[in-house]
């Protein structure tokens, strides 16, 4: 008897419900100290983008009296590069439970879960965990 067997993604495309990713997604920005106050960019269609960004900016002077002499000043940009990573939250709860229980526990959860993704959001981009 087989030990490792598994239902992939593939195996379960159709059944996996968008609309609860979505809305979790969709409530993150919420949640998060960064994505509440960042320009969000939009949606990555690959886990890499390339994005140019100003690393001189321009400095200005003082010009001393009448006859002083403007100086010049550079601005440069150099690439950055976005690397998305997936952030997952897996929370078990048995069938047997839901069917059985008296409180909705997904509308207790589905907070926590948007909560916990923008607590690794945060901790990755201010102190670089993870």
């Amino acid at each position: 008897m087989p030990f490792n067997n598994l239902i992939s993604r593939t195996d379960t495309d159709a059944l996996i419900p968008e609309t609860v990713s979505r809305t979790i997604i969709q409530h993150v920005p919420e949640q998060s100290a960064v994505l509440n106050l960042a320009r969000r960019l939009p949606n990555m269609t690959t886990n890499q983008r390339r994005m140019p960004v100003l690393s001189i900016l321009p400095t200005a002077y003082f010009v001393d009296g009448d006859t002083g002499l403007k100086q010049t000043t550079e601005v440069n940009w150099a690439n950055k590069y976005l690397n998305a990573e997936e952030i997952a939250c897996i929370v078990p709860i048995p069938e047997s439970v839901l069917d059985d229980a008296d409180y909705p526990i997904w509308s207790e959860v589905r907070p926590l879960v948007e909560e916990a993704i923008a607590v690794t959001i945060d901790a990755a981009i201010l102190h670089g965990t993870n």
